[in-house]
């Protein structure tokens, strides 16, 4: 009897995880300002991790036609005298189907041209577009910096 228990127990908690939805597939539960804001997260958590890879996967699909990974690397790693530490998203809205702005408050470490006077700390908000492609993945369509 226990047994059979278990086995029905554990079977259900399969079928749960097997149908679980999440913002990467199409019927997600969550909402598109809920989706972009796990996803802006996720890729802000990338460049802090200097995990640039990681981050180029979340542009747009027309982005990565047209700029090289490299490229793209190669500009955040441009600011030698930026360090990014820290990325929270604020808010996410959504002004029409498949198209979102994403307000992100960023922390960095700026290191000044003159020697021995210590980095200093900024805050800053970044505001990103974020569109949904016909997978219904949300993706980052950056501004002319690449960032």
């Amino acid at each position: 009897m226990i047994r059979r228990l278990i086995l029905i127990s554990a079977a259900t908690a399969l079928l749960a995880a097997c149908g679980a939805s999440t913002p990467e597939r199409p019927g997600s539960k969550l909402a598109p300002e809920e989706a972009v804001a796990q996803r802006a997260q996720e890729r802000w958590d990338a460049i802090i991790a200097k995990d640039y890879a990681r981050a180029y996967e979340y542009l747009t699909p027309g982005t990565r036609a047209t700029t090289p990974y490299e490229g793209y690397a190669r500009r955040l790693l441009g600011g030698v005298a930026i360090r990014w530490t820290k990325a929270d998203v604020d808010r996410v809205e959504c002004t029409e189907p498949g198209v979102c702005e994403a307000k992100v408050y960023i922390t960095y470490l700026v290191r000044p041209a003159q020697m021995g006077t210590g980095n200093l700390e900024g805050y800053s908000p970044v505001y990103e577009k974020w569109l949904r492609s016909d997978d219904g993945q949300w993706h980052h369509l950056p501004s002319t910096t690449g960032r």
